[in-house]
């Protein structure tokens, strides 16, 4: 598309369905049995192996953990889910694990056990405070 601005031409690229299905796809075909981390709508972070996709960006992990952070007590940990179907509509950011480096910063420390249970319960805490005020801004025209 071009179009003039004050007598200067301006080229807008226009990219069509099509091509951005091609990129999309070819990402996921490249990525296949490769660990990716998935960021959803509502805050929580996966992580796992991609299996399987679809035109939708419908994904399957496997060996899927959730990984939950507390970084105020500089913690985290990973919660195991086995096989996980994630639908397409809820993920928000979707990419590539590096297996050489540690996806977590060094100056956090992993926990388990009791401190896991208790970190997922702040998490899920905070996540339902978020969706609340999510839900109180859209009902007031926000």
């Amino acid at each position: 598309i071009i179009f003039s601005l004050q007598s200067r031409f301006v080229l807008i690229p226009c990219f069509t369905m099509e091509w951005f299905a091609q990129i999309t796809m070819g990402w996921f075909a490249e990525n296949l049995d490769g660990q990716v981390v998935l960021l959803l709508r509502n805050g929580k972070t996966l992580i796992g192996t991609l299996r399987s996709f679809d035109e939708f960006a419908n994904v399957v992990l496997e060996d899927c953990v959730e990984r939950v952070f507390c970084p105020e007590k500089k913690l985290y940990g990973d919660i195991p889910m086995g096989v996980r179907i994630v639908r397409g509509e809820n993920v928000a950011l979707l990419g590539e694990l590096d297996p050489e480096r540690d996806s977590v910063p060094s100056s956090m420390q992993r926990c388990s056990g009791e401190q896991l249970a208790e970190l997922k319960r702040l998490s899920d805490k905070q996540v339902a405070e978020e969706d609340a005020v999510r839900h109180k801004t859209g009902q007031a025209g926000l």
